[in-house]
C-alpha cells in the first residue's frame, strides 16, 4: 500500500514508478507472452489502467500491444474452434 494522495511525489510514489519503469523494459513483454486466455488479458488490463491512475505513469503503449495481441489471441482461438469443429 502506498499513500498517492499527496501528489504522487513522495520517495515511495517515486519507488513504485522506478520498479515499474524496470517492470516496462525488462518483464512486461515475457508476461504478456504468458496470457493464455482472454481473463488474463484483461487482467493486464485492468493492472495497466490502475498503474496509470495510481501512479501516474504512462501506459497507453503498453496498453495498445496488449489489446493487439490479444486480438490476435482471440482470432487464432476462433480459428481453433472452427478447425476442431470441422474434424
Amino acid at each position: 500500500m502506498i499513500d498517492t494522495s499527496g501528489g504522487g511525489e513522495n520517495s515511495a510514489v517515486m519507488a513504485a514508478r522506478s520498479a515499474f519503469g524496470q517492470l516496462r523494459r525488462y518483464i512486461f513483454d515475457s508476461g504478456l507472452g504468458e496470457c493464455r486466455s482472454r481473463e488474463q488479458f484483461d487482467g493486464l488490463i485492468e493492472d495497466l489502467k490502475f498503474f496509470r491512475d495510481e501512479l501516474g505513469v504512462e501506459v497507453a503503449g503498453l496498453l495498445e500491444r496488449v489489446e493487439t495481441i490479444k486480438a490476435e489471441f482471440e482470432d487464432h482461438e476462433s480459428e481453433r474452434a472452427d478447425h476442431m469443429h470441422d474434424e
